[in-house]
């Protein structure tokens, strides 16, 4: 208990310290600037800080808000986002390995699944990241469900492979799938793949009255692992989907397939004009003609997952990484298509281009590295907080005799996202039942 609240604290410091990298993020990403160079420095003398002038959260602290340099006030806002970015990090360290509301991920320990909590730091640092552009200047940065996309392709699997002991799975009795309680002197069937989702397992055990049942008459306490997961069966079409992605994306870039809203404002022009005004981007003359287009572009992966059914694969079982990378690229394919058939629909409905496609790969990302459930669970949840914004900000302006800005619909998704992570158990058991599993 000693180590993981020095991990706890090390983890909170290192999160305020990529807080320290966000705030480069959001000025400088919109902006088209490198985030390399120049180094840090005052935004208004230009002047190059020290590195303990970049403390997280203290630097600006010892300095009392103004630069060093020429005095002029530095904003808040950087030890703020310093700030929330520990409190968010550290504080999902603190559920994962403290609470009952820990993911399943996290039942091995921190030693099996550090791989796996620094691919969920990476989600959560993205969705503020972008969360923040989105509400200033009504874009998300492609970079950022980029950068969350590729860990959770590259890390997840890769922890999988690398503790596989870790992530094994236990096959439920036929009763106990049909709903009846399980024993405490049971037996269960230690497997690669489950048949139900795990929260299921771990119900049952519960019923049963026993913390962890005998596992091939061994005592050894057996978990289940909330990563992205598909059958063997179910891997193959996920897979040759993303091919069919990749080669759609291939083919739009020789200029094969057309670019929808092609003919809009210059990228670099865009942003500015986003946060003056999204209607004057939105608005386009022919707006269902060009979801037209992005229809063309999604036939090839729906394609190339008719296709990876007739793929099969000639021996028994795959690794748990295998499967686990086939987790992965169905949580992203879900996601993301979630909201662009919602963008299409929309667009076609209303003839007004409904949603960005920053909202399509945010998505995308958050099916990646939560699970194709939470990637479209939390498009559904997103709707209801907005709803709730705006009937606060409604009440909140007219107490204050002023208009509260509206914001785009990207924060809400990351707040759902955010809350489906922290109740992702009970939430994915309520979801299990609905679908009758």
């Amino acid at each position: 208990m000693a180590a993981l609240i020095l991990w706890l604290i090390f983890t909170t410091i290192v999160g305020a310290c990529v807080g320290s990298f966000l705030n480069v993020v959001i000025y400088r990403l919109p902006a088209g600037e490198s985030l390399v160079s120049p180094p840090s420095h005052c935004p208004k003398c230009q002047h190059k800080l020290a590195w303990y002038d970049n403390v997280p959260v203290l630097g600006w602290l010892w300095l009392r808000g103004k630069c060093r340099y020429c005095a002029n006030p530095i904003s808040a806002q950087y030890p703020i986002i310093e700030a929330i970015t520990g409190l968010l990090i550290g504080g999902w360290f603190y559920i994962c390995y403290f609470t009952n509301l820990r993911p399943d991920f996290s039942g091995p320990g921190l030693d099996a699944t550090w791989l796996i909590f620094l691919v969920n730091g990476v989600l959560l640092a993205g969705l503020l990241a972008a969360t923040l552009i989105d509400a200033r200047h009504f874009i998300i940065p492609l970079q950022i469900p980029w950068t969350i996309t590729l860990a959770a392709f590259v890390l997840l699997p890769t922890a999988v492979a690398m503790w596989p002991w870790s992530f094994k799975h236990v096959e439920l009795p036929p009763a106990v799938q049909n709903g009846m309680p399980l024993m405490p002197s049971e037996r269960l069937k230690l497997v690669d793949e489950p048949y139900r989702h795990s929260a299921t397992v771990r119900i049952a055990i519960e019923q049963g009255r026993t913390t962890w049942p005998t596992i091939h008459g061994s005592d050894n306490r057996v978990d289940v692992c909330a990563v992205p997961h598909l059958s063997y069966y179910q891997t193959p079409r996920a897979l040759c989907a993303m091919v069919g992605l990749i080669v759609a994306i291939v083919l739009l870039r020789l200029g094969v397939l057309p670019r929808s809203f092609d003919d809009e404002l210059p990228e670099d022009d865009q942003a500015h004009h986003e946060a003056d005004d999204p209607e004057v981007w939105l608005a386009h003359p022919h707006p269902r003609r060009e979801v037209l287009k992005e229809c063309l572009f999604l036939a090839l992966p729906f394609a190339g997952w008719f296709l990876g059914g007739f793929v099969q694969i000639y021996y028994d079982g795959a690794p748990l990484w295998f499967t686990t990378l086939g987790g992965v690229v169905l949580g992203y394919l879900a996601g993301a298509v979630t909201v662009w058939a919602t963008r299409i629909l929309g667009t076609l409905g209303f003839g007004k281009e409904a949603m960005g496609l920053g909202d399509v790969h945010l998505m995308g990302a958050v099916g990646a590295v939560c699970g194709w459930q939470i990637g479209v669970l939390a498009f559904f949840v997103a709707p209801f907080l907005g709803l709730a914004w705006t009937a606060g900000a409604a009440g909140l302006g007219r107490l204050l005799h002023r208009e509260i800005r509206v914001i785009p619909y990207g924060p809400h998704l990351a707040a759902a996202t955010v809350i489906l992570m922290v109740m992702r158990e009970p939430v994915l058991v309520y979801f299990g039942m609905l679908l009758g599993g």
